[in-house]
């Protein structure tokens, strides 16, 4: 049987080789344009065969593969349950701090009991404004610009906060930080006085703000809760189709991937 090749319509594209080729004794009794023929399709085929560009059942596989991808995105983004369950585990621990709360104003209370001592030094400190007081080498402009800067009286300087000031070099520094420690050596502590009924008032403040807070928070979570369980639910509804589909697309174009190698 002789080969065969030619185009879609029939059309041969190689001339068929003279009948006396069978009892060619070289190659030398081939027509030259058959030779070159019979040479360019192998080439060809070779290309073929050999080639890693994908095939046609090969493009279909990536192209289902890609929609399949796309589709577990969006799953991911709109259908997955992680959402929900984010915001359900928040809730869950707001209302674990706010059960907490009153401990909380405890430890608060405690520490203002270990730090007693700074905090009685912190309230004799703020009794000083920088403005009425008699510091060498700090006038009125220099005042402006401590004030400026968020020093207001004695309890105020400390090196790091003057060291943002512009104009206050290392001189200057000296002149507030000893004029802080001469105020700090008329200081007596006095440890029946407890802790300042301010300080309290300022723990309980912030304890009812956030449990003012917390409580917005737990008032609105169910029906935000609802509201997120019904967006899944519908997104789900919407891509469920789609993705089994696309399932069967790829399992099917793999397939006959397979079947074409």
């Amino acid at each position: 049987m002789r080969p065969y090749i030619g185009d879609e319509s029939g059309s041969q594209l190689v001339p068929e080789p003279s009948r006396d080729i069978g009892s060619a004794k070289s190659t030398d009794d081939f027509h030259p344009l058959t030779m070159f023929f019979l040479v360019l399709a192998l080439g060809i085929l070779r290309a073929i065969f050999d080639s890693d560009a994908p095939t046609e059942f090969g493009r279909a596989a990536r192209e289902a593969e890609d929609r399949l991808r796309n589709l577990q995105h969006y799953w991911q983004c709109e259908a997955s349950p992680e959402p929900f369950n984010a915001a359900l585990e928040d809730l869950r621990a707001l209302t674990e701090e706010y059960r907490k709360l009153p401990e909380r104003r405890k430890q608060k209370v405690r520490e203002l009991e270990r730090a007693l001592y700074q905090t009685q030094l912190q309230h004799f400190l703020e009794q000083f404004d920088i403005a009425s007081a008699d510091i060498p080498h700090i006038k009125e402009g220099r005042k402006a610009m401590l004030s400026a800067y968020g020093i207001e009286d004695a309890a105020d300087v400390a090196r790091s906060a003057l060291e943002t000031v512009p104009g206050f070099g290392h001189f200057l520094i000296i002149q507030l930080i000893t004029w802080r420690q001469s105020l700090e050596t008329t200081f007596k502590f006095n440890p029946s006085r407890g802790i300042d009924p301010a300080d309290i008032q300022r723990v309980d403040h912030e304890i009812a703000k956030r449990r003012g807070e917390i409580e917005a928070l737990l008032s609105k979570g169910p029906s935000e809760l609802g509201d997120l369980r019904r967006r899944i639910i519908a997104a789900r509804g919407r891509l469920q189709d789609q993705l089994e589909t696309a399932l069967m697309d790829v399992a099917q174009a793999q397939a006959d991937e397979r079947a074409a190698v």
